[in-house]
């Protein structure tokens, strides 16, 4: 069931605690063994608690500088002179994790001159603590300098318990990876016009994967309301504006144009990017009779058959009075092998020879043109399936996709840029 908690004040005043442990769960061995995410480690020098929470907010504005959320940082504080309450520094994790969602932040207080009431420190901050209120998030906790080594050292170890922390989730209505039920109740984009017992949720391959993890990682998921656009594009907004912590719909792994959204390890690999195209339509049989021969066989054919009636018409002049159209009709009728009266009458040898030949190759061509014939009948001919990208770009067919993010599938392919053009998106 979806949790109805509403988060009003997603970074109050944090919770400080002041103990001895790590304030995280004890981490099992394989956690600890697994490989860090980040080999990159960095300290940082800090003259006052002031100074690099304006650095950051500075660098987060103007952008000139990524800070990756998966380093590890360590913060010398370094009191040299003034002497604050070692509590102003608190907001110094607290702000790192608020602008850049930096995790693995050590910060150390040293104070190298004599201050009253004041001593080296060492804090870590947990942003996943939730007190019994649910009202702050955040916890400041200090370590013992002889207990350092506890400190969890990767992003894994902070983040695999989250003890009943409420997640943020963004997850829209897709079928059928995540299909929304609300029982007899209507749902509303608008959160106040549902029914105040009226408890959604969801079925398909994403919200299992949502609750197993939930259970595994121990945190409460709160889906963010939905906004009236059913496109799934608009998580990567709620992602970026700090509305949601994650989207849990699937996504294809490829650049958004944003550098402000990350991806996890996909739970399946089964997601392919297929194209569907209609099965190839029958070729009529008269096409196909057409087009069983090559157009070298209706040149050599055309050709002979001029000239056959050419010379037909020649040895036919002297000795009668012939017409040139019914020389051609006397021809055409020998090379499709129609009975023909002007045989008997046939005196000359140069004209029996003629007829032999013009009656041989009807006979090759005929026989030819009826096993065809009976192939075409017996055996339906189909126009070549489109199996490649290069033949779905030569048959010129519309591309549709319900997903918005396929939209621009081809655009990194420089040898398919026709097809770029004809993908359509169409809400489902």
């Amino acid at each position: 069931m979806i949790s109805n908690i509403t988060l009003n004040n997603f970074f109050p005043e944090s919770d400080v605690s002041q103990s001895g442990s790590a304030a995280y769960p004890d981490v099992p061995n394989y956690v600890k063994d697994y490989p860090a995410e980040s080999e990159h480690s960095y300290i940082l020098f800090v003259q006052s608690a002031y100074s690099l929470p304006e650095f950051v907010e500075l660098e987060n504005i103007s952008n000139e500088q990524e800070w990756n959320p998966k380093d590890n940082f360590l913060i010398l504080v370094a009191v040299m002179s003034y002497c604050f309450d070692v509590e102003e520094s608190y907001n110094i994790s607290e702000t790192l994790w608020r602008t850049s969602r930096i995790l693995n932040a050590v910060t150390y207080v040293k104070y190298f001159t004599e201050c009253i009431g004041n001593e080296d420190t060492v804090f870590i901050y947990n942003p996943f603590h939730t007190n019994e209120n649910w009202n702050t998030r955040g916890k400041i906790t200090t370590i013992d300098l002889g207990r350092v080594s506890q400190i969890p050292k990767t992003y894994l170890q902070k983040t695999w318990n989250l003890g009943q922390y409420c997640l943020q989730v963004s997850l829209f209505n897709i079928f059928p990876t995540a299909v929304r039920d609300c029982g007899n109740c209507t749902f509303s984009h608008t959160p106040e016009y549902n029914h105040y017992n009226c408890n959604c949720t969801y079925k398909g391959r994403d919200w299992l994967v949502l609750k197993n993890l939930a259970t595994f990682m121990n945190f409460i998921p709160y889906i963010v309301p939905e906004s009236y656009s059913t496109d799934v594009s608009q998580s990567i907004f709620d992602l970026t504006s700090r509305s949601s912590e994650i989207a849990f719909n699937e996504r294809y792994m490829k650049f958004y144009g944003n550098n402000l959204v990350e991806f996890t390890m996909p739970a399946f690999y089964t997601r392919r990017i297929v194209v569907i195209v209609p099965k190839a339509r029958i070729i009529p049989i008269w096409t196909v009779i057409w087009q069983y021969f090559s157009g070298y066989f209706w040149i050599y054919f055309i050709f002979a058959f001029v000239a056959s009636t050419i010379s037909w018409y020649m040895l036919r002049r002297p000795n009668e009075n012939v017409s040139q159209f019914s020389t051609a009709f006397d021809m055409l009728a020998v090379f499709i092998t129609m009975s023909l009266n002007i045989i008997t009458r046939v005196v000359s040898s140069s004209q029996r020879i003629l007829l032999m030949c013009c009656l041989f190759s009807s006979l090759i061509i005929m026989c030819c043109f009826q096993s065809s014939l009976l192939e075409v009948v017996t055996h339906p001919h189909f126009y070549p399936e489109i199996n490649t990208l290069t033949q779905l770009d030569e048959a010129n067919l519309p591309i549709i996709t319900l997903d918005s993010s396929l939209v621009d599938t081809f655009n990194e392919s420089d040898s398919m840029i026709n097809l770029v053009h004809k993908v359509q998106y169409i809400k489902p």
